[in-house]
């Protein structure tokens, strides 16, 4: 799947959609902690800037497990990876990054791999074509339908979400601040002179 820097910028800026996600196998993520807010004063560590977003890495939800809600609950991994749990040079082992509804603690499982748990609100959803396809309702299908028939295929996954968030929620993105704004509804009056 080809992701470009606009398409990940659109999705980790559509608040309402980040809402409503809940992780599931298969999502595509990137980290919404900002790696420069010491000294850039547009990062936040719950909003990241342009330069984050775009440079970050896409991670794919691998597997899940549900665990006890003592130990965290479901259990989402993504990031599997070498390892070396004594400190030496050596990978000799596995480890991955994990995501819980709350977050907690680094811990090793029954299997010795060793994995940080990190909260769900860390991480910004990047959807899918057929994941934006859901969120299409037949009102906007015939829009769809031409976004797909004439659109350029790195494009197309722009345009959706621009329908979607046109359609749920009344935004449109404005590429001069790269910011989702609510659409303004014009109206027109019509002066019509009566006198005569």
């Amino acid at each position: 799947m080809i992701i470009t820097k606009k398409y990940k910028l659109m999705c980790a800026r559509a608040d309402e959609l980040q809402k409503a996600w809940y992780p599931s196998v298969g999502d595509h993520i990137i980290a919404s902690a900002s790696y420069d807010s010491e000294w850039n004063l547009k990062c936040t560590e719950d909003r990241p800037c342009e330069q984050c977003i775009e440079s970050d890495n896409i991670y794919i939800i691998d597997n899940k497990y549900d665990y006890a809600e003592s130990v965290g609950g479901t259990h989402w991994f993504f990031n599997g990876m070498m390892c070396s749990k004594d400190g030496g040079c050596i990978t000799n082992d596995t480890c991955c990054s994990v995501i819980t509804k709350y977050g907690e603690r680094e811990e090793y499982d029954k299997y010795g791999v060793y994995y940080k748990k990190s909260p769900m609100n860390h991480f910004l959803w990047i959807p899918t074509q057929e994941q934006l396809q859901d969120y299409i309702t037949k009102k906007s299908m015939s829009t769809y339908l031409a976004v797909i028939e004439n659109e350029d295929k790195f494009k197309i996954k722009e345009d959706m979400l621009q329908i979607i968030m046109n359609e749920r929620f009344n935004k449109e993105w404005d590429n001069r601040i790269n910011q989702w704004e609510e659409r303004i509804q014009h109206s027109y009056i019509v002066k019509i002179n009566t006198s005569k």
